[in-house]
């Protein structure tokens, strides 16, 4: 088991020989040289200070999260740095990866240099923020954004830094190959996980994350892959705040996706450029009940300040007049401006006044529901 930020539960026999019996030695034999601190049950040295261990070692924590005293690399790696986590199966004499102060920790995926920081004091987030770490300059950039909310299980006295990242640019020192910058369910802040296989467009989920630049957001019933903007803007779609999302790399304001359409909240229903955006979001004109009606005008002719009509989802049968896709009745005369189902035209549309008519344009703006979407990784 890999020290990580989930729970792990120890044997009853680990936690008689990690905790009673180096704290009977330190009462016995009174050498706090040993770096014994018997405040605790099952500390050998102390990771946050750094204390407890002698010339040569820093305070680490082991594979159970305990901490413990290793050789110090030659080399160490900075805050952020992608490391290999502790195992049982590593010799117990093997350097440790990280610089003094920090830890490899495995955290949605990733295995990472954190620096340490008590959970307790750190209201301030004051040990996170500052770019040196026991007395070097090991600071990752995106230090002054950290916070001390890592806390390992079984261990509330030790928490861990945690590192934002930034998914609206592609930067060297962001994310480690194979890892991508993004919202994990629950969370606020983009940190770096790994990469999934979902594409744009599709449906994604827990079992199943997007691929590297795509956040997996919900839209009406489901949850589906969008890609976050870049520098505020997108090269297609619409930018779109993630609800709930908080950047602290941008003065804590929402996250921004494109979405190719506007989201209604009504019915699932969406406004597209066109027909042809609607239909690449695997999605089919819209249709809409007499009690819709007057409701969709509403929303979909305050998103549109050019627009004056809207395309929806109809077809003309030969002699009958227009009907709702799919529907075995002709739309009602009383929808209609004019009172009259017409039996001409080459598509149906919604106009601010709530009503029907139809239109020989019919390649602008368009209602849109969505349809199966391909799941994840298809």
């Amino acid at each position: 088991m890999l020290p990580r930020v989930r729970k792990q539960v120890d044997t009853l026999f680990k936690g008689i020989m990690r905790g009673i019996f180096p704290r009977l030695m330190c009462m016995l034999l009174g050498v706090m040289a040993l770096g014994c601190d018997i405040s605790s049950d099952d500390q050998r040295c102390i990771p946050l200070s750094q204390s407890g261990c002698a010339r040569g070692e820093v305070c680490t924590i082991d594979a159970d999260g305990a901490p413990i005293c290793v050789i110090a690399a030659a080399s160490p790696l900075r805050e952020g740095a992608e490391c290999r986590a502790p195992s049982r199966e590593r010799e117990a004499d093997e350097p440790s990866e990280c610089a003094a102060g920090l830890a490899c920790i495995h955290h949605q995926g990733v295995d990472r240099c954190l620096r340490f920081c008590n959970p307790n004091v750190d209201v301030n987030q004051s040990t996170c923020r500052t770019a040196r770490v026991d007395g070097d300059d090991i600071g990752h950039p995106f230090f002054e954004s950290s916070r001390c909310d890592l806390v390992l299980d079984g261990r509330p006295d030790i928490a861990v830094c945690s590192l934002p990242c930034d998914p609206n640019e592609s930067i060297e020192f962001d994310c480690p190959s194979a890892h991508r910058c993004a919202i994990a369910p629950g969370a606020q802040t983009a940190r770096c996980q790994l990469d999934g296989l979902g594409r744009l467009g599709q449906r994604c989920g827990a079992s199943c994350r997007c691929g590297d630049g795509l956040q997996c957001v919900a839209e009406g019933d489901d949850f589906v892959c969008r890609a976050f903007t870049q520098s505020g803007a997108c090269n297609e779609g619409i930018p779109s705040p993630i609800v709930g999302s908080l950047n602290p790399l941008d003065d804590n304001v929402p996250y921004r996706i494109c979405r190719p359409c506007h989201m209604l909240n009504l019915n699932n229903l969406s406004l597209c450029e066109t027909p042809a955006v609607c239909s690449g979001d695997y999605g089919v004109l819209g249709t809409l009940s007499a009690q819709d009606l007057r409701a969709v005008a509403d929303r979909v002719f305050r998103l549109s300040s050019t627009g004056t009509q809207v395309i929806v989802g109809a077809e003309l049968r030969d002699g009958q007049g227009w009907f709702w896709r799919n529907a075995d009745a002709p739309i009602p005369s009383d929808l209609w401006e004019g009172d009259v189902n017409p039996s001409t035209g080459e598509c149906v549309v919604l106009g601010p006044s709530g009503l029907l008519s139809t239109s020989m344009e019919c390649d602008g703006q368009s209602l849109c529901e969505p349809t199966t979407r391909p799941n994840c990784g298809a």
